[in-house]
């Protein structure tokens, strides 16, 4: 049975970027202060904590920060595509294209590696990190595997108002 012109089915991915829809506003926000957090700990009070770590943990401290900081653009690269999605500034095709070269494998939760004598504020920032990317993946599950289920010519606005405008 064919639809008619003005109605589209609206999948979940396309309420998820509805502008009335707050769950990625909130994800965004908190992506975008993690970054922040962490860069002023890691220039400031971290430089600070890592001079006075033993050579060991010195290298762990090292490591960790350079993971963390990766995780960090990968979060940023892949919030500034959904909001491209979202506001209508990236069409769903060029949004499936530049998925597929997103670091989506890099936000990946922390394997248990240990983090004993690390700083209290790294921890915390690596802790903070593991769970915004566990709620980045669950949201990226929703949208589906290429953003969201999308008819030729149709953008993600479109559908989300539920009217095409050809």
């Amino acid at each position: 049975m064919a639809q008619p012109k003005d109605e589209t089915v609206v999948p979940i991915g396309a309420a998820l970027l509805s502008p009335t829809s707050k769950t990625f506003d909130i994800i965004f926000h908190d992506a975008v202060k993690l970054v922040e957090d962490t860069a002023a700990y890691l220039d400031g009070d971290g430089r600070t904590d890592s001079k006075r770590l033993s050579q060991g943990l010195a290298m762990a401290y090292a490591m960790e920060s350079m993971r963390l900081t990766t995780q960090l653009m990968a979060i940023a690269s892949w919030t500034l595509l959904v909001r491209g999605l979202r506001e209508g500034n990236t069409k769903a095709q060029e949004f499936q294209k530049e998925k597929g070269r997103s670091p989506m494998q890099v936000l990946q939760k922390r394997n248990g590696a240990p983090t004993e004598g690390l700083p209290k504020r790294l921890r915390e920032l690596i802790a903070q990190c593991d769970a915004i990317t566990v709620r980045m993946q669950r949201f990226d599950t929703m949208l589906g595997p290429n953003g969201i289920s999308m008819k030729e010519g149709l953008s993600p606005m479109t559908i989300v108002r539920g009217t095409r405008s050809e």
